[in-house]
């Protein structure tokens, strides 16, 4: 290496340390000291982000398949100013970044640490999705504060344990399940203990979710477990009656799942196609969940606070996949197939067999599914989210305040500009996303997009800060006031159409006409006590 070589380099370096000292900040927690560092938003606000935080020992040895413990206390500051690239290990991954030991969390502020004393700001904490058996809390996986950062609220993402770490169940007291809904309950108790140090006010907590991570919101809503660790609740495509979103067979799947001996770490990442998600389990004290989800909701067994809760108006796109040809062929072939599990009707039965032909003819009554790939869309948004999000808001509404949204806008910033059928729209699950979590500029997307992502923001920071997403009269959102989801009405915000970026209030359940077809095919042909929906 030539001399200028050698002297560009220690330049570099020292550029680097010197960015990374000075811009370094610690905050004293009640679990130790952590250093973290300034940044800029897109608009150049400063924040502050202490990354990969542990908030629990790492599971792993003799803590595998058991409750989170939270973490012993250090004296020396932690070093939080770069992000550690680690994720729970998931299904369908052999990446380098999967690791036992994950349970670390991200805090970023806007609040000066030298000045948290004398801060309480309402805090945003979002669980991820990836169907229980994928995703992670890293901002270098696609989660960005930086937006929500620019409307004075604190965020807080973390991992949880997913698939077999974090949802075997044996269905006894041995796995008894849930590992990964008691890692987001530690989580949340961090927050309460931790947040102030920050500059948050852990009385106003949100928790937010998309996808599994909605899911994860609905079952916390429901879970006593988490009574007191958050003011609020968002969830994004997604809730606890979603049929996905529950594990009926956990020890069916259990027992085919080789857990011993000493490369169960390898075994159990390798596992493919099998179902992990949150169980009920018995009433044991430190269980999340020991009642089915839809009696929790009916019988106001819930934690009582303001919630918004929202879908895609295409969600069923998701499903597009190679074997989307053979999905519908299926269907069409056996129509008993489209028969939902919850309703507990036995497999191949006459009633099984009236139902499904019942569901198809609502569906596609002048073609096949095969023929009519619209039609199989339409099915698998109503079926997989649709019918449980506006049954969860129904329920939840005689308890707690209740605002139901469907996001029908179709702009660049979104997931799927292209990928539709002849017969259906394409704002496909957790469209949203990039509305609302994009980390760059939007000042080179069309003016709509830009306006569309001020208004989503706007409306879920809003929601953080005032439990309420409009609360008063705003032209950015068209001066219109969101109404509440009430037993004699059923309303929600309809956010776009299409490539129109309109605002409006819909006093009807979205897919009205097919969700009285679905009630009433619970009510006649369904066995209580109903789980999913």
């Amino acid at each position: 290496m030539g001399p200028f070589r050698v002297i560009r380099t220690m330049l570099l370096f020292h550029i680097f340390f010197n960015i990374i000292f000075f811009n370094s900040q610690q905050v004293n927690t009640k679990d130790g000291p952590i250093n973290g560092i300034a940044q800029k938003t897109i608009s150049g606000k400063t924040y502050y982000a202490f990354y990969s935080i542990p908030y629990a020992k790492p599971p792993v040895g003799t803590r595998r398949y058991q409750p989170p413990e939270l973490t012993d206390p250090w004296t020396e500051p932690y070093d939080g100013r770069v992000e550690k690239p680690i994720i729970c290990y998931q299904v369908w991954s052999d990446s380098e970044q999967e690791n036992e030991d994950c349970l670390y969390m991200n805090v970023f502020t806007p609040v000066d640490p030298s000045e948290a004393v004398n801060s309480s700001l309402p805090v945003m904490v979002n669980i991820h999705g990836g169907g229980f058996i994928a995703g992670s809390g890293l901002e270098s996986g696609g989660f960005s504060p930086k937006y929500l950062i620019e409307e004075d609220i604190l965020v807080v993402s973390f991992n949880y344990r997913l698939g077999a770490f974090g949802f075997l169940s044996t269905g006894d007291d041995i796995i008894p399940g849930n590992l990964g809904l008691k890692d987001q309950i530690l989580a949340l108790k961090w927050v309460q203990r931790n947040i102030a140090a920050f500059g948050g006010d852990s009385t106003k907590v949100t928790i937010s979710g998309q996808s599994a991570g909605a899911a994860s919101v609905g079952y916390l809503v429901i879970s006593p477990a988490a009574k007191g660790l958050f003011a609020g609740a968002i969830l994004e495509s997604g809730t606890s009656l979603c049929p996905w979103a529950y594990q009926r067979n956990q020890t069916k799947n259990t027992f085919k799942t080789d857990v011993s001996g000493a490369d169960a770490v390898y075994q159990l990442s390798t596992q493919q196609g099998f179902i992990y998600a949150p169980v009920i389990e018995d009433t044991s004290n430190d269980s999340a969940i020991s009642q089915f989800q839809y009696e929790s909701l009916t019988q106001g067994n819930i934690n009582k606070v303001p919630i918004l809760i929202g879908v895609c108006s295409e969600e069923g796109l998701m499903n597009l996949d190679d074997n989307i040809d053979f999905t519908m062929n299926s269907y069409d072939t056996q129509p008993g197939y489209l028969v939902p599990q919850d309703l507990h009707i036995d497999y191949g039965t006459k009633e099984w067999n009236e139902v499904g032909n019942l569901i198809k003819q609502e569906y596609s009554p002048l073609s096949t599914f095969a023929n009519n790939k619209a039609a199989g869309i339409k099915y698998f948004t109503e079926h997989d989210f649709v019918k449980a999000a506006t049954k969860f808001a129904e329920l939840a509404s005689t308890f707690t305040d209740v605002y139901f949204y469907q996001f029908s806008y179709s702009g660049p910033i979104g997931f799927n500009t292209n990928h539709k059928y002849p017969g259906t729209g394409n704002v496909t699950h957790v469209e949203e996303w990039g509305y609302l979590y994009w980390g760059y500029s939007i000042s080179e997307f069309p003016s709509e997009d830009q306006l569309m992502h001020n208004r989503m923001v706007a409306l879920f920071t809003n929601f953080v800060k005032f439990q309420v997403p409009t609360p008063a009269k705003d032209p950015l959102f068209d001066n219109i006031v969101w109404p509440k989801v009430t037993n004699e009405t059923f309303q929600y915000l309809n956010i776009g159409n299409f490539s129109d970026i309109t605002l409006s209030v819909v006093n009807e359940k979205p897919k009205a006409d097919r969700m009285t077809f679905w009630d009433n095919i619970y009510e006649k042909y369904g066995l209580s006590p109903f789980d999913t929906y």
